[in-house]
């Protein structure tokens, strides 16, 4: 901080020291810290003193407009919206924002949401002080499109249509990429879509299902597995990349599905959409 930094940029400098000042003091008391035994205790204390830095340290750069990667991330569910705010891979803010379903009544169908929950998700971010022309793009949940490879892919027209019609399935995941698309359009920056429902990695023999005419289509929690599944190798992986393991990954939620995972792809799933199981 600069010395002719204005007074609440001096509170804020001052109030993430006295943080910091008070996990050290705290840690010390701790007599398992003489061992560099982190207890659960102790982790959570971390946890809370480094949540209430960050906030800190994101007020103070919405004043100075200090972000480098300004990201905003929409997942809309059936009965609600989460988002969140990122720099980069920091995450500064987040909310679930809860729906009602006499809100959500009066829509004929799914697609006919998406106008009402971006207002939602923009007065949120708004009040959260931030500037939505700062944002450097804007990520939605993936939809029930034509089947794609994992991985990040840009909202097109195409896609906007098959979300729009529910090509392979009405779910409010829809919605992700029609919100993304409409803010991304207004502040002039790109809207993208990550790792899908309808994510196909397959093998051939994975799509049999004993009649050519019906093939086994992927529908699966495609986002939340390989997430789980990066996040495994990060803490778990002895320095491998979630492309250099085999996983077995569960998915339980509203719905539950099972991904054999082969070197960083998905190649095999059960249908979790209509509820097709194991091939037998």
């Amino acid at each position: 901080f600069t010395t002719n930094s204005s007074k609440l940029e001096s509170l804020i400098s001052n109030a993430i020291i006295v943080l910091y000042l008070m996990l050290i003091i705290n840690l010390i008391a701790c007599k398992d810290i003489k061992k560099m035994n982190i207890t659960s205790k102790n982790s959570l204390l971390l946890k809370k003193y480094s949540y209430l830095c960050n906030l800190l340290k994101s007020a103070y750069k919405r004043k100075r407009n200090m972000y480098n990667q300004l990201i905003l991330a929409i997942n809309p569910g059936s009965t609600s919206t989460k988002i969140a705010v990122f720099d980069g891979e920091n995450k500064l803010f987040d909310k679930n924002i809860k729906h009602p379903a006499e809100d959500l009544k009066v829509f004929e169908h799914i697609a006919d949401q998406y106008a009402f929950r971006k207002e939602l998700c923009l007065k949120e971010v708004a009040q959260a002080g931030f500037n939505i022309k700062d944002f450097k793009i804007i990520i939605g949940r993936g939809g029930l499109t034509k089947s794609t490879e994992g991985g990040i892919w840009e909202v097109t027209p195409e896609m906007i249509h098959d979300l729009q019609i529910g090509y392979a399935g009405q779910h409010a995941c829809n919605l992700g990429g029609l919100i993304a698309n409409e803010i991304a359009k207004e502040i002039g920056v790109k809207a993208v879509i990550a790792d899908a429902g309808v994510t196909d990695e397959r093998e051939e023999i994975a799509k049999l299902s004993g009649h050519p005419l019906m093939p086994r289509n992927s529908i699966f929690h495609c986002l939340n597995q390989k997430a789980i599944a990066r996040r495994y190798a990060r803490e778990h992986g002895e320095g491998k990349k979630y492309e250099d393991l085999n996983l077995i990954v569960v998915h339980l939620g509203g719905g539950i599905s099972v991904g054999a995972h082969h070197l960083g792809k998905v190649i095999d799933a059960n249908q979790a959409l209509d509820g097709d199981g194991p091939f037998s």
